[in-house]
């Protein structure tokens, strides 16, 4: 059997659901270049996640072998510029639940991407373990846009409230002389 096609092509087609797996099976530091029985430990926990067979138990030759390699070795660095047609939530409309919830999963992130990821999204029709890579790496860039955003007016709201205090405290003095 040709196991090739099983494999993702991209981030577009790499399921969460696999993406989560590999991350929670996959040794925490990469092989070492001439780590040879790390890197085929590294193989067969990628050939069980995306074909569901144990390598062993497959019939695999060693052009197949060396395809499915050159694929896994493709998906070294994120996508650079990560979108999503997804409509999210932001920090502010998250319920108290929700943001609880949130603040459980968010000591392990990797181990809950697709939890986060629920509480975030409006429609909640959406399988987040049928969804790729490539979304949920824009749905996390957007999130992060928009935390960033509310930092900023935050910080500008703290700074009109400290020189409204500091000019109350000022025009007070100026009255008491």
């Amino acid at each position: 059997m040709n196991h090739l096609p099983l494999f993702p092509t991209s981030y577009e087609n790499f399921k969460l659901k696999h993406y989560t797996e590999l991350i929670n099976l996959l040794p925490a530091e990469a092989p070492d270049e001439d780590d040879i029985e790390g890197k085929a430990e590294v193989f067969e926990i990628y050939f069980k996640v995306f074909t569901g067979v144990d390598l062993a138990d497959a019939d695999i030759n060693s052009s197949e072998y060396v395809a499915i390699m050159n694929r896994i070795n493709s998906f070294g660095n994120l996508p650079d510029k990560p979108s999503t047609k997804l409509k999210l939530k932001t920090e502010m409309e998250l319920t108290t639940n929700e943001f609880i919830e949130f603040q459980s999963y968010i000591k392990n992130p990797l181990q809950y991407l697709p939890e986060i990821l629920k509480i975030y999204l409006i429609d909640k029709t959406i399988d987040v373990n049928e969804m790729s890579v490539a979304d949920a790496y824009g749905c996390f860039f957007l999130l992060q846009k928009y935390n960033k955003r509310y930092l900023k007016r935050f910080k500008i709201s703290l700074a009109w409230k400290a020189i409204k205090q500091i000019l109350l405290q000022w025009f007070s003095k100026r009255k008491h002389r």
